[in-house]
């Protein structure tokens, strides 16, 4: 007897938040010291520099103007790749955590009232599990540049749940209903594919998913 009551699918889920519009120029400053991009070091050694410091540190080109460390990224959105690791790590602070978690509530909740069942719970003795399945350009992004199932999937499980919780659609997120979460990859051969499905199963508590 299949254990699925329910499936979900997000075409082209994020994978990234943007956390402003534009990202801010870095100046290069003389107090950075073993800091400063190794071009400017090597080129104030030269007799004739193309690069100074004015009266207040900043790092100037010959014609005056301050030295832009992410003269790439500058101007352009400053995005964030949604990833368990750096949440994990601490290398995220907590706004924008919540950001990135009210992102992730503001994404799922359309989708879940236009297709979310009502009355799943059956009886007293079942417990709901979720079945994360992230179809996934692996070989054409190449196995180096893709994170693993871990770091990748924990903040869309932990978002969604969460989701569920605040719409009211399962009681809570607790171990009295919920018990279980599997996450996997599924290989797809390009980018237009890719996509999340979310499965609900509903198992007794030595039941296996099916």
């Amino acid at each position: 007897m299949s254990t699925e009551k329910f499936n979900l699918i997000l075409k082209d889920y994020p994978e990234y938040l943007q956390l402003s519009k534009e990202k801010r120029g870095l100046w290069v400053h003389q107090s950075e010291g073993d800091n400063i991009p190794m071009y400017i070091k090597k080129d104030l050694r030269k007799e004739e520099p193309t690069y100074s410091f004015d009266a207040n540190g900043w790092v100037i080109d010959n014609k005056g103007n301050k030295v832009i460390r992410n003269k790439l990224t500058a101007g352009k959105p400053n995005m964030l790749k949604i990833n368990g690791q750096s949440i994990w790590n601490g290398l995220v602070n907590k706004y924008t955590r919540n950001k990135l978690k009210d992102f992730l509530t503001e994404y799922y909740t359309p989708f879940i009232i236009r297709n979310w069942p009502i009355n799943l719970f059956t009886s007293n003795t079942s417990f709901f599990h979720f079945e994360f399945i992230f179809y996934f350009p692996i070989e054409l992004r190449g196995f180096k540049n893709v994170q693993d199932i871990d770091n990748h999937s924990f903040p869309y499980v932990k978002a969604f749940t969460d989701t569920l919780t605040e719409l009211q659609i399962i009681p809570d997120d607790g171990v009295k209903y919920y018990r279980g979460v599997y996450s996997r990859y599924v290989n797809i051969p390009n980018e237009f594919d890719r996509r999340l499905e979310i499965k609900l199963h509903f198992c007794d508590n030595t039941q296996r998913l099916c």
